[in-house]
């Protein structure tokens, strides 16, 4: 390429739109030319229900850097025997916004907005399933699922979803739930209606 490429928001649009309708529901656009290039420049498009495997980089010269441009990325890290040693969420207006891997670091990638970058739906079902379909998916990118959960507390923009919320909520735990609390606060980020934290075992 012997000219520049502006990324804006039409661009990105574009790859989000390949992304959904890939099988595989990412796409990456690559500014290299070659995978021997020494740096690899790249957009990776990753939609929620997509899945990268946990991989290293062997090559002393392959160290990554990724910053997020939309949406909200999950980074999780293992040691060699798979077990998760940290976690961090990426996004463009998030307290981390990027994050530097060295090379023979095992790690993964989920996506936890579709490439929009906006929150799913309006009401508090949709937001619920989307919040638990995060989190099952971080669960799982880490070896561990819904059913090791041990603790769930749930915020909620208005009390008075409740009835909804736990409707969608019993779907993923329909046997031994786990220990839950349920608090209402004033506002939660980008004004979503509900917000779930869970502890599970690996």
């Amino acid at each position: 390429m012997n000219t520049f490429q502006i990324i804006d928001r039409d661009f990105l649009d574009r790859v989000s739109a390949q992304a959904k309708t890939s099988p595989r529901r990412r796409r990456n656009h690559n500014f290299h030319a070659s995978e021997s290039d020494t740096c690899n420049r790249l957009l990776n498009a990753i939609e929620p229900d997509s899945y990268i495997q946990p991989h290293c980089h062997n090559d002393a010269t392959k160290d990554e850097t990724l910053v997020a441009v939309r949406g909200r990325l999950g980074v999780i890290f293992f040691d060699e025997r798979g077990a998760v040693t940290a976690t961090a969420v990426l996004a463009p207006a998030g307290e981390s916004v990027g994050v530097n891997i060295p090379h023979g670091m095992y790690h993964t990638l989920v996506a936890l907005d579709p490439g929009s970058g906006q929150l799913v739906g309006q009401d508090i079902k949709t937001q619920t399933r989307r919040v638990l379909d995060n989190i099952k998916a971080v669960l799982e990118a880490a070896g561990s699922s819904l059913d090791r959960v041990v603790r769930c507390t749930v915020f909620l923009r208005d009390m008075n979803d409740f009835g909804p919320m736990n409707e969608e909520y019993g779907s993923y735990f329909k046997e031994l739930p786990p220990a839950r609390s349920t608090f209402q606060v004033a506002k939660l980020p980008r004004d979503a209606l509900v917000e779930i934290e869970a502890i599970a075992s690996l």
